[in-house]
């Protein structure tokens, strides 16, 4: 779960322009008079789908932001964004056994948090695997466990930015 946590906070600001970017999508399909109906529609269907899960993605940070002071959201948001224990613990002038102990609690707290939105794992993997910059992020972030400062490099590269993949007229 600590992954999906971690994309949560990293991702959460994207959300706003990705469901801008879904509208103008919808607003170009709408107005192309040339295509079939059926597929047209179909289309629609298919990015308001992605958009609803953008904005369900911004309820669960929402969610998860509220359970936490601002200290642990700046913290976790910190550590999403690639900054290591020791980065993070040498700014705060604290340990970095502090930070991870820090960290595992906001990771029990939010993980809590999903819980009671009935958001696990399973759950998450199906509503966003087929978003490939939610789920890259995650993979990246399991392949890295540990390496943060290399899943912020892939994140910060723009890697898997195509939003619309998979969907075709």
């Amino acid at each position: 779960m600590k992954h999906w946590i971690l994309t949560i906070f990293r991702l959460s600001s994207r959300m706003d322009k990705l469901c801008v970017r879904v509208d103008r999508q919808i607003d170009r399909l709408a107005v192309n008079l040339t295509l079939d109906t059926t597929k047209l529609i179909n289309a629609i269907l298919i990015l308001q789908d992605r958009k609803v899960r953008f904005i369900n993605f911004r309820v669960l940070y929402s969610r998860m932001k509220a359970a936490l002071s601002p200290a642990e959201r700046a913290l976790a948001v910190r550590y999403a964004n690639g900054e290591s224990l020791l980065e993070i613990a040498l700014s705060l002038g604290i340990s970095h056994s502090t930070v991870a102990r820090r960290l595992r609690k906001i990771v029990e707290v939010c993980g809590a948090v999903l819980r009671d939105l009935k958001f696990d794992e399973k759950r998450l993997l199906k509503d966003y695997r087929d978003i490939p910059l939610i789920y890259n992020t995650v993979k990246e972030f399991e392949r890295c466990d540990g390496h943060l400062p290399e899943a912020s490099a892939f994140c910060k590269s723009g890697a898997s930015t195509n939003y619309f993949d998979g969907i075709t007229l």
